[in-house]
């Protein structure tokens, strides 16, 4: 598919020109440039971050205080 060709055939009147009919201080003249997504989070994720996990800092800190004997009992320490 020639997209020039087609964009001509329907009016448009060349590179560096809108989309619009008469005026050119309608609309884009350039087009809009935009990057690739790189990661497959979905649009709009961001990254996941470990350090706004209070939750399981908390989990781990309670779980340092608890010690396993030999015999598997529980011993607080």
């Amino acid at each position: 598919m020639n997209a020039h060709a087609l964009l001509t055939s329907q009016g448009w009147r060349g590179s560096g020109h809108s989309l619009h009919a008469h005026s050119d201080s309608i609309g884009l003249a350039r087009p809009l440039l935009v990057s690739q997504k790189q990661n497959t989070l979905g649009v709009g994720k961001k990254q996941h971050r470990t350090s706004d996990m209070w939750w399981m800092n908390a989990f781990d800190k309670s779980l340092q205080g608890l010690d396993t004997s030999k015999e598997g009992q529980v011993v607080q320490t």
